[in-house]
């Protein structure tokens, strides 16, 4: 297992009711292996970026933001939200896109959605909430 300091890139969510690292290099690795089972899946509007937004507050580097290539698409993976039984997208790579996205709200942003098998490999450190990596039930 990698340690965040042998990671090239990893992102660190924490809240609601779980914290974790995800290995972001592992999840770009994932969507090349995939290929067309994940292939830009979602086109984000602009109210989906302020909306992701109004939930991670982090503070993004100005110059970082300004450079973002908007037209690379963002990462997801799905988890399972026990509050709103549904799974919903949590976005691992990407913000300085989305954050830029939202700014100048042109177009749409490409996003990657990795299903919810993949959720649990991608984590390092930390854990999902129970159950958020079931698959839906049909």
């Amino acid at each position: 297992m990698k340690t965040t300091q042998q990671l090239k890139e990893c992102f660190t969510w924490t809240g609601g009711k779980f914290s974790a690292t995800f290995d972001v290099d592992l999840a770009k690795d994932l969507v090349k292996i995939l290929g067309q089972a994940v292939q830009p899946t979602t086109q984000w509007t602009v109210a989906m970026a302020k909306e992701a937004l109004s939930f991670n507050t982090e503070q993004r580097d100005p110059e970082a933001v300004k450079a973002a290539d908007c037209t690379k698409p963002i990462i997801a993976v799905q988890i399972w939200n026990e509050r709103t039984t549904r799974h919903e997208m949590l976005i691992i790579d990407g913000w300085h896109r989305i954050e830029k996205f939202a700014g100048e709200g042109i177009g749409t942003l490409p996003c990657w959605v990795l299903p919810p098998m993949c959720a649990e490999s991608l984590i390092i450190d930390g854990a999902l909430p129970k159950e958020s990596t079931k698959e839906k039930e049909e």
